[in-house]
């Protein structure tokens, strides 16, 4: 039965499946949005508070230690856990979102990967209020915005591809390996230590500046900053590469799903 459910997607043109997968997933995306946070009190004001208290603490970390990246350490810290929880929230979300669709698995016709849009596109909602909190601190900090936010885009399309595939990738994992959230939760751990999220990249040692090269955020959290603090546009020769490695995530991820989506049925 999966097999002829495969067989009749690949008739279906790779647009027209697409279409369709956004369509679902924009309708459970209101859902969620309506059941999630405007049903509570604060509503969208919730998704700032846990990076706002983590700058707070940061900041009174790093100040007890006596470093500094100079007068806006406070929003050199702030944008950068704003950044990080949309990257990790979506993460978070997709480890276990096919298997709370359980209930419905059997419907093999369900496109599952709408979940995964579901939750990004939810997400991205929180982050553009997120946005809309740095620019109301960064202007009683008095941070010269200026031309330079549309330098914004290129920087959250990338990170968008970044997270879509993982998305995909970890939801795959998590239908099959269920403690993969302990493991899940150290890399992002060690990933966000790895990051100049608190500190200049300088501050790194020079071995660690190396091995993080190969980590997003040792690129995206400067250059937002470059644009939100310094009102100039960073160098977006990294911010194509990594566009480009998302896009090929994306690939192989689909490619994963829909290989490992028939053997969903014998697990759940």
């Amino acid at each position: 039965m999966a097999y002829n459910f495969l067989v009749l997607q690949e008739q279906i043109p790779i647009k027209q499946r697409w279409a369709s997968v956004w369509h679902l997933a924009m309708e459970m995306t209101r859902a969620d949005l309506k059941a999630r946070q405007f049903q509570r009190l604060l509503g969208p004001v919730w998704w700032i508070i846990e990076p706002s208290i983590m700058s707070i603490a940061y900041f009174m970390l790093t100040m007890s230690l006596k470093y500094s990246t100079g007068q806006n350490h406070f929003m050199f810290i702030f944008i950068a856990t704003t950044i990080w929880k949309a990257f990790t929230r979506p993460l978070e979300l997709s480890l276990f979102a096919y298997v709370s669709f359980s209930g419905v698995i059997r419907q093999i016709s369900f496109p599952l990967v709408a979940v995964n849009v579901t939750h990004l596109v939810t997400e991205l909602f929180f982050f553009g209020v997120g946005f809309f909190f740095i620019f109301i601190l960064g202007m009683i900090f008095g941070l010269p915005f200026g031309a330079s936010l549309i330098g914004l885009v290129p920087l959250i399309i990338c990170q968008i591809l970044i997270t879509f595939g993982l998305m995909i990738c970890i939801a795959c994992l998590g239908v099959y390996l269920r403690d993969l959230q302990g493991f899940m939760s150290l890399g992002l751990n060690f990933l966000f230590i790895m990051s100049p999220g608190i500190y200049d990249a300088d501050a790194l040692p020079r071995v660690a500046q190396k091995v993080s090269v190969l980590n997003p955020f040792y690129y995206l959290f400067p250059a937002y900053r470059e644009i939100l603090i310094k009102n100039k546009f960073p160098d977006y020769g990294p911010c194509l590469l990594w566009s480009v490695i998302g896009l090929i995530l994306i690939y192989f991820s689909t490619l994963l799903y829909r290989r490992v989506r028939p053997g969903f049925l014998r697990v759940l």
